[in-house]
This record gives C-alpha cells, sequence and structure tokens, in this order.
C-alpha cells in the first residue's frame, strides 16, 4: 500500500495513478475498450496489447491532469511499499514513477542483486534518492553497511535530507550537494522543472536566470574511504565521462561493479563525447560492458545500441578478474 501523507499545504493524495480494466472502461469508454479488445487480452493477443497500452497512456495523461491540478511541484511525503519514506514531488516525472511503482526496474534489481551486509553503495546523481533508500534500506535490516549519495541541485537534495530524517537513517546515508566531473569549482545547471531527471550541467561561461550555480568537485578529492564498494551508479545526464576523469584513482583501486547511463544525445551536449568513446574509457580500467536489459538482465552490448541519438540505455560495467 503507497500513501502520501499531508505536508505543508498540500491534500492526501493515494495510491498514485495504478490503472485497472474497469478504470480504463470507465474514464476512456466501452468503445475504446471494448468487449473483442478485453476477450483479446485475455488470449495474449499482441494488438489488444497495443490497444491497452495506449490506452494506459491516454488515461494517466487525462487522470494526471485532475490529479495534479493545482498541486503540481508540491513535496509530499511517500511511505512506499518497500518499507521506507520518500520525499518526493507530485507531477514530476522520477517521482510520479516512483509513486507508481514502475521506476527503472532493471537498474532496482541489479542494485539489490549488488548489496551485501557491510557493504558500500555509491550513487551519483541521486535526484530524490530512490537508489539511495533502496540501499538505506536493505543494509539498515542486514545491521550493516552504507550510502553515499551525491545530488547537486540544491532543492532536491534539501529533500534528501528530509527523507534521511524521516527514515532515522543519519548512520546509513551520507549526503553530498555537489556535481562531479573533471575539476573542482562551481558549475552551471539546467533546472529541468517537472523533469528532474533531464537537469544537466552545462559548460559554458554563460549564465541565465533558469541556471542554477552548483558546487563541482573531483571524485577523487571527495570519495569516500572505503574497503568495498557493492556498487556505483552514475547517472548525472550526459556529465557521466567528467566524473570519469575525476573518479580514476578510486576506480582503478577498487575497480567496482559499475552501472551508467548511457544518453547518446547528452554525451555529446555535455561532455563532447560518443557514447561507443565512453563505453571504451570505462572498459580501459578493465571492465566489460553489458546491456542492462528488461527485468536487469545483463546482454551483449552492439554498436548498433549507440548509433541513434535519441538512444538512452543502461550499461553494466563487470570488473574482470
Amino acid at each position: 500500500m503507497k500513501t502520501m501523507t499531508q505536508t505543508d499545504d498540500v491534500e492526501v493524495v493515494a495510491e498514485g495513478l495504478h490503472v485497472t480494466l474497469a478504470d480504463l472502461q470507465a474514464g476512456l469508454g466501452s468503445d475504446v475498450i471494448t468487449e473483442e479488445v478485453l476477450d483479446h487480452l485475455k488470449a495474449g493477443h499482441p494488438g489488444a496489447s497495443v490497444v491497452l497500452r495506449n490506452a494506459r497512456v491516454a488515461w494517466d495523461r487525462a487522470n494526471r491532469t485532475r490529479v495534479w491540478g493545482g498541486i503540481q511541484g508540491k513535496w509530499v511525503l511517500l511511505e512506499h511499499s518497500e518499507g521506507f519514506k520518500m520525499w518526493i514531488k507530485l507531477g514530476d516525472s522520477v517521482s510520479s514513477a516512483i509513486i507508481r511503482g514502475v521506476y527503472d526496474r532493471a537498474t532496482t534489481n541489479i542494485v539489490r542483486e549488488h548489496l551485501r551486509p557491510g557493504g558500500n553503495f555509491i550513487d551519483i546523481g541521486a535526484n530524490v534518492g530512490w537508489f539511495s533508500f533502496v540501499s538505506a534500506h536493505y543494509y539498515n535490516n542486514a545491521k550493516g553497511g552504507h550510502v553515499y549519495t551525491f545530488e547537486p541541485q540544491k532543492n532536491i537534495f534539501e529533500h534528501i535530507v528530509r527523507s534521511i530524517a524521516s527514515n532515522g537513517y543519519d548512520k546509513i546515508i551520507s549526503a553530498h550537494r555537489m556535481a562531479l566531473g573533471d575539476r573542482n569549482g562551481e558549475i552551471q545547471m539546467i533546472d529541468a522543472g517537472l523533469n528532474s531527471g533531464g537537469s544537466s550541467i552545462v559548460r559554458s561561461e554563460i549564465t541565465r536566470p533558469d541556471f542554477e550555480t552548483v558546487p563541482i568537485r573531483r571524485f577523487d578529492e571527495v570519495a569516500p574511504k572505503v574497503e568495498r564498494v557493492d556498487l556505483i551508479k552514475i547517472d548525472i545526464e550526459g556529465a557521466e565521462p567528467l566524473f570519469l576523469q575525476g573518479a580514476r584513482e578510486f576506480i582503478s583501486r577498487h575497480r567496482p561493479p559499475i552501472i551508467s547511463e548511457v544518453s547518446v544525445r547528452k554525451l555529446r551536449l555535455v561532455s563532447g563525447s560518443d557514447a561507443a568513446s565512453y563505453i571504451r574509457s570505462v572498459a580501459e580500467f578493465g571492465y566489460v560492458p553489458l546491456k542492462v536489459a528488461g527485468n536487469g538482465r545483463l546482454v551483449e552490448l552492439d554498436s548498433g545500441d549507440l548509433v541513434d541519438d535519441r538512444t538512452v540505455i543502461n550499461v553494466y560495467f563487470k570488473p574482470v578478474p
């Protein structure tokens, strides 16, 4: 059961946006969700699945407008069925997926598979902290382990801190407000609004009112002093090669498993790098790159996966023994 409690001036919103066939019929009409579609669904007909998927999207958009109207962008405390609490922003793309229980299931499965009692999880580009809190919840139950979370956006970081306090995870999560890159100083960051997962740094001296100035550090200079790293997750919207340049010593010494988002377009725009070059640069530390498929399955990475400018995939870097 997922619930969101009343906080600030926000009314209670329960259960997110779970959709049933009855909801679809009631909201979209029997002319869309016909008896024939229902029969084909029961028989596993692929065409009916397409109709259902499109209907779900239409229902979700219509219902989202009704639910979020007037409170979009407000922060609420989500009591997640996983057993922990998180401050999330209503209407935001990442938070909405967390509410519905569909946020990056494949990466979530990989994170869970790597956690061990007494280990350490490093979350680079935490956003609201989903992977940090999944890991902290595990370490808390395992009676040992630590999460190091890095998020530069001030407003989001402040709510990560609130989430830590809400769970009593002060001794399990160390939160750091900073971007991680190839230098120390400050850098501009685009605020992507209700698509917080799309916010990225800007390697330019130009400043604009809608840019946020954030601290940036080389990871080797702020990295935790640990013996074992269960996993590093990197999702920093195209700045991954810059992180790598500032983390060479740490990665060379520990060679932990790494899961990294690879956005062909963002890598080019933010770091001036192509996806294949970034993947090769990580592999040179002694890793085999594998594509993350559905449910966290690891499959061979094909060069064709990196051709389309719209491609966004997660790559798992397996350390070579």
